[in-house]
């Protein structure tokens, strides 16, 4: 136990590593949760205008009426000629703010009123603002534009009234945090962003904290102390485990009941809470055994940190955390399954849509960070088993002599 409290007492001296990557994880979230537009009912009556791409396969009088009418307060730009990823990655990289294709028959499925012509869309992360104004804009023109089709007018007299019609006056309309399926894309965003953040800054903080504690408490200076006492290594070591483990749990703790407030009520958090939750369990378990291992290596104290900001950002670069998994070479991505944060990150995928979603795919990426968890822990007692070993030798070898 006094052990187990010295722990506590050398975290209380080590606490400015823990505060930097704290203040990432804050940072991070208030630039994710003011480009959602937040949760706020407040309500701003002015015009935006956003970046849109376009593809358009139908070429009718109602698609070019439709690119007409977006024209008048939005920047329009063909990229009938571009790769869809290259357009994907606009969409990603903010350059573009919305890109739709009109497929071919669009004008013949609204006319005959088989399906809304359905317009494919792409706007990075579904569930913004922007992308209810886009789609709003949309919305608003093929109504209207049926409306004038059931009165008995021509598509392009339709197309036409239609223009004059939404250009003569200004439609509002407000989106509440009490309509449930807005609220529950917005909160989509905002903890799917936070949890990808998550797991890197996690390692950060318990690397910077608790792994800074047990590389001091394994110098020799404090472990010949230790080693004159009543106390067994084994004590030493399980005591340095516990405190980790238990400052993880805490943090882990922490984040579940963010996650719960923001959520609390939707229909989000209904369906995917307990994939959440369990995915943030894993990657903070992961997150603890990385932070085990790196101080089973001698590293000198003032490296310590370049060391865990290298290994975490390659880890979550390779692992998608930073840039999605559609935006990854296939080949990279072979090789970035060989790391936890692959899994972890692809949970999130799931919970966003983007990759379809199965309660046993979660369960099965959740073992396999569990798998890498014990994997590394094991990888630890056996460089810590070497390392003891090593300087036996050496002891004896200088006894003989």
């Amino acid at each position: 136990m006094h052990l187990y409290n010295n722990f506590w007492r050398l975290l209380k001296r080590h606490w400015q590593g823990m505060v930097i990557y704290t203040v990432i994880l804050i940072v991070m979230l208030a630039i994710m949760f003011s480009q959602s537009g937040g949760l706020s009912n407040d309500v701003n009556f002015e015009e935006s205008s956003f970046n849109i791409a376009y593809t358009d396969f139908d070429d009718s009088d109602l698609s070019r009426s439709l690119i007409d009418y977006l024209s008048s307060n939005n920047t329009m730009t063909d990229v009938s000629g571009m790769s869809e990823k290259s357009v994907a990655e606009q969409v990603y990289f903010r350059v573009e703010n919305y890109q739709m294709t009109i497929p071919a028959g669009f004008e013949e499925s609204v006319l005959d009123g088989n399906g809304a012509g359905d317009i494919a869309y792409y706007s990075g992360i579904d569930g913004s603002w922007q992308t209810y104004a886009i789609n709003n804009q949309i919305n608003m023109y093929i109504g209207l534009y049926r409306q004038y089709i059931n009165i008995g007018k021509t598509p392009s007299e339709a197309a036409s009234l239609t223009m004059d019609s939404l250009l003569d006056k200004t439609e509002v309309t407000i989106y509440s945090s009490e309509e449930t399926n807005d609220s529950s894309d917005l909160v989509a965003i905002m903890i799917y962003n936070g949890c990808q953040y998550y797991m890197f800054c996690a390692m950060g903080i318990l690397a910077m904290s608790c792994g800074v504690v047990i590389m001091i408490s394994s110098k020799k200076e404090l472990s010949d102390r230790i080693d004159i006492s009543p106390n067994r290594k084994i004590v030493r070591t399980l005591s340095s485990f516990l405190g980790l483990a238990t400052f993880a749990f805490i943090m882990w703790f922490f984040i579940s009941i963010v996650i719960t407030c923001i959520g609390w009520g939707t229909e989000f958090l209904k369906n995917y809470g307990w994939a959440v939750y369990l995915n943030t369990f894993m990657g903070t378990l992961v997150a603890s055994s990385f932070a085990i291992l790196i101080t089973a290596f001698d590293i000198a104290e003032n490296v310590f940190s370049m060391v865990i900001n290298v290994v975490g950002m390659a880890c979550a670069f390779l692992g998608g955390l930073f840039v999605p998994m559609w935006f990854m070479d296939e080949k990279l991505l072979v090789v970035s399954r060989f790391i936890p944060h692959y899994w972890y990150s692809y949970v999130n995928g799931m919970i966003a849509n983007q990759f379809e979603y199965s309660s046993a795919k979660v369960i099965e990426c959740a073992l396999i960070q569990l798998l890498f968890s014990l994997l590394l822990i094991g990888a630890t007692i056996l460089i810590n088993s070497m390392k003891r070993g090593t300087a036996f030798k050496v002891k004896l070898s200088t006894t003989n002599k």
